[in-house]
């Protein structure tokens, strides 16, 4: 299963420099918008469909979220009859720019869309367009510049046209068709084109039992696990860059790279392409975990051109901090250029029991932030598996209109690869609104938190779009008048809660655990179904492989067992906070579930 694991919008609000991506998997698009003219558009079998038969034309369904760019990259899959396109910088009177290809009419066209209309003709190639294939497109808009290429990857043809847009604008992007008797798309994913150096854009990894690859399925990159890795590297050159290949190399002994070379094609300048095959990688099984291995990318193209990318590759399933011993691996610094930064890790403020230590941004001590900060803190890159949740304790004291909910300063979270970043938005949204007027970093309306709140515990279910290797972001934001005593960041975990089974010839009856509820503070109960009167075995161990607590039991007449845990280790310890793995054995069979112990009583 690919998991195209950055081009997800996670808020819901105007942004800007933002990233989507939509699968269609979840047969949903309410929150995307028809536009210029009606159509039947609907969600099904994981794929976006229109029809429109004899409809006016054109028929656009933009993309959700209020995302208004100019220079953007657009790229979808997806067949059609008579028209499938893609549509950009379309303003409030539906007036911009769209190409498409008509495979039974064998045309392709950059052109105008004119206050819903179709508009002027930019640029159009005639060839022999298949019908009944997959066809992958990509819109480039640079200014003035346009660009779209058609391909179609089971024919392994293409066709690329160029044309300027004669009055370039900000607008939105989405799906396009007109006069169509069915058309369907896989996928749509949209960037905006920012300025910045040729180098890797984004990563997505494969650690199913199919394939090059051999891992439990997670999404996570672990030790004993070979992957399949996706690469997307990025143009930021003038010109394209040709029958493009990368060559990937590990650094340690840990990480074997078996499959390391990859084609990406041509590369348009200002845009990004993925790997045309997944490189391989293998994890030694004695690899630590938790910990980050160095790689290098290096990028060949005609002409001589030659780059080399540096990254690190996460190793291990989700991540865990108290920042008990420093922030060792972070990073703080301004978001911008221009803008002051004060992050840092302070004994001021603690959430941990037992603990001394947290990150604040604000002055030293108990002293008030500082004006016109735009300040981001960092994590380091961890492995994000499929179902994980984010949970964090925060304590902030930043200046609001707490009759209006409205906020001068605050702090808002963001998740990112590669220095990319998107937002997050916690459960119900941000509690407060950055006020109109405002001369901080965050544009009026921006969701943050605000006011002054005690410690409090934030979660946020991950979609599983966004799996793989990641970052976080705490960004906080002041104007230039006013100043409170900052936020406080604690006690971080990111923890998969899903369950895995081995084993053959399995019951209809369903074998799995259940912890509730998880994180848990005082207390876990477990739920564990099976064989009628079976025998099972828990075991739990903390990230280090060792057996904490273990509970023998046998399961009653429906195929149950429920019992309560107070996080006590089998010497009658209490445990610490952290994340921990619950195992239970029944003969052939295993099943794991992960827990978080956030220490709270």
């Amino acid at each position: 299963m690919k998991i195209f694991s950055i081009l997800v919008m996670i808020a819901t609000a105007s942004v800007s420099g933002a990233d989507f991506f939509d699968d269609f998997e979840d047969d949903y698009i309410g929150d995307w918008v028809e536009r210029c003219n009606p159509a039947d558009w609907y969600a099904q079998d994981g794929m976006a469909h229109c029809e429109s038969w004899s409809g006016p034309s054109p028929n656009a369904l933009i993309a959700p979220g209020s995302i208004f760019t100019e220079d953007c990259t657009i790229r979808a899959s997806g067949s059609a009859v008579h028209v499938i396109g893609l549509v950009a910088r379309l303003d409030e009177s539906d007036t911009g720019v769209m190409g498409y290809v008509s495979p039974d009419h064998n045309v392709a066209r950059i052109r105008l869309v004119s206050n819903g209309n179709l508009g002027e003709i930019l640029a159009s190639i005639d060839a022999d367009f298949p019908s009944d294939v997959q066809y992958n497109l990509t819109l480039v808009c640079q200014g003035e510049d346009l660009q779209f290429l058609i391909e179609a990857p089971v024919l392994d043809m293409e066709w690329q046209l160029s044309a300027t847009d004669p009055d370039p604008g900000t607008g939105q992007f989405g799906l396009l068709t007109g006069d169509e008797p069915h058309a369907c798309w896989e996928w749509f994913q949209a960037s905006q084109n920012l300025e910045s150096e040729t180098g890797i854009w984004a990563c997505d990894v494969d650690d199913d039992s199919q394939g090059g690859s051999a891992g439990d399925g997670d999404m996570a990159f672990e030790a004993g696990e070979t992957i399949e890795f996706g690469l997307a590297v990025w143009n930021g050159e003038q010109d394209e860059l040709e029958n493009a290949f990368a060559v990937l190399q590990s650094l340690s002994p840990e990480i074997d790279v078996p499959v390391a070379t990859a084609e990406f094609g041509t590369i348009l300048p200002g845009s990004f392409t993925w790997s045309g095959s997944d490189y391989v990688i293998a994890a030694d099984p004695g690899a630590a975990e938790g910990v980050t291995y160095p790689m290098v990318l290096s990028l060949f193209a005609d002409g001589g051109y030659f780059s080399q990318h540096s990254f690190d590759l996460p190793l291990g399933e989700g991540y865990c901090s108290d920042f008990e011993t420093g922030g060792e691996g972070w990073t703080w610094s301004p978001v911008e250029a221009g803008w002051n930064d004060q992050w840092h890790v302070t004994g001021q403020r603690n959430h941990t029991p037992g603990g001394s230590a947290s990150f604040k941004c604000g002055d030293e001590g108990g002293g008030d932030y500082a004006d016109h900060l735009y300040s981001g803190l960092g994590s380091p890159c961890f492995n994000a598996a499929l179902g994980s949740t984010l949970s964090f304790w925060m304590w902030i004291d930043a200046q609001s209109v707490r009759s209006a909910a409205e906020a001068l300063d605050g702090g808002r979270l963001q998740i990112g690869q590669f220095g990319r970043w998107q937002d997050l938005v916690p459960p119900g949204g941000y509690p407060y609104d950055i006020v109109s007027g405002t001369t901080g970093p965050f544009e009026p309306g921006t969701g943050v938190y605000s006011g002054t709140e005690g410690w409090q515990l934030v979660t946020i279910a991950l979609p599983d779009s966004l799996c793989g290797p990641r970052q976080l972001r705490w960004v906080f934001g002041s104007d230039d008048e006013g100043n409170r005593e900052g936020w406080y960041i604690d006690d971080v975990l990111v923890v998969a809660d899903q369950v895995s089974t081995e084993g053959a010839d399995l019951p209809s009856l369903p074998f799995g655990i259940s912890v509730f509820p998880n994180p848990c503070g005082v207390l876990a109960n477990l739920r564990l179904t099976g064989d009628p009167m079976g025998i099972a075995v828990i075991e739990v161990y903390d990230l280090s492989g060792r057996m904490v607590w273990s509970h023998t039991g046998q399961l009653d007449a429906d195929g149950t067992l429920e019992l309560g845990w107070d996080l006590t280790s089998c010497s009658g310890e209490r445990l610490p906070a952290g994340i921990y793995s619950a195992l239970v054995l029944a003969g052939d069979r295993s099943v794991k579930s992960r827990l978080v112990i956030t220490g709270t009583q």
